[in-house]
């Protein structure tokens, strides 16, 4: 199904940012932040990819298109988009919840690849297709919406666009002050516009290549990430079909810091995917810290 591809190991990754607005302020609340709410669901943590592409560990730049709705059968994953050679990168996202068993994120991702027909979704003329449409949403939410976001209004009904959006927008709403100044200043510059465009004509270039996937756990738990029995089968069944560089395991997890800030790491889980040590160089990136590893000494 895949052609050769050589990626080495994916570094870790960490920024720095704000605290979320608590999930109890929806009940008009004035509790303070606590673990459960440093990741209220999974689509926080598909919202720091976002905000942060780098933190995936790609080494290439990642340009994303859009995050389907949960359940979407055409369009599964959490998060698309393409880098710029053109590769299509597809990212699943589970919630490691205090309490609950080791997750699955690649199941769906092994169904897809058995249908016959999912090919044609990867082309790049269907993908600017989905993308265009779902991005005049997305426009004309921050138009209308972006600025008005408020800490104790909470939104109601139902907002597509290419950010997540189940939920009344809830993860837009928790995490409201990167939406406007990381996200929708973004969306809303034509480079972003240019950079999808550049990134869809090398694919197109490059024959329209099959998907890398990235199965991405989100915790707040301590220690390293276990997979279930289901999820390593279905890594190792997976990477027989696409090949070891098509299909990653990362894990990411927030913590509170010192200064009561939110250091977000992202990391490959030990005993799946090996990797070298790594020395972190820390680097301002706008509202968040990003840290760059490099190869230990």
């Amino acid at each position: 199904m895949a052609g050769p591809l050589a990626i080495g190991p994916l570094p870790s990754l960490h920024v720095v940012t704000d605290l979320p607005i608590p999930r109890l302020r929806r009940l008009g609340s004035r509790h303070p932040v606590v673990d459960g709410d440093l990741i209220p669901s999974e689509e926080s943590a598909t919202f720091w990819l976002w905000v942060w592409p780098e933190l995936l560990g790609w080494p290439d730049a990642i340009t994303w298109l859009f995050s389907p709705v949960v359940g979407h059968v055409r369009y599964p994953g959490d998060l698309w988009g393409v880098d710029g050679e053109g590769r299509l990168l597809i990212v699943e996202t589970k919630l490691q919840r205090r309490g609950h068993g080791p997750q699955d994120p690649f199941g769906q991702f092994v169904d897809y690849c058995r249908a016959t027909t999912a090919a044609k979704l990867w082309q790049a003329a269907s993908l600017r297709e989905h993308w265009h449409e779902l991005l005049s949403q997305e426009l004309a939410f921050i138009d209308t919406y972006a600025e008005a976001l408020t800490p104790d209004a909470p939104l109601t009904g139902s907002y597509p666009g290419i950010l997540p959006y189940s939920s009344h927008r809830a993860t837009v709403w928790y995490w409201q002050a990167l939406y406007r100044e990381r996200v929708a200043s973004h969306l809303s510059d034509s480079v972003y516009v240019q950079a999808v465009d550049r990134c869809l004509e090398r694919r197109r270039d490059n024959r329209n290549s099959d998907p890398i996937f990235f199965g991405l756990v989100a915790t707040t738990e301590p220690g390293n990430l276990r997979l279930s029995k289901k999820g390593l089968e279905a890594l190792v069944e997976l990477r027989e079909r696409v090949g070891d560089a098509r299909a990653h395991l990362r894990a990411i997890r927030p913590r509170r810091d010192a200064r009561d800030r939110i250091e977000i790491r992202c990391w490959t889980p030990d005993g799946i995917t090996p990797q070298p040590p790594f020395r972190a160089v820390v680097a301002t990136t706008g509202r968040g810290r990003l840290t760059r590893p490099t190869p230990a000494p």
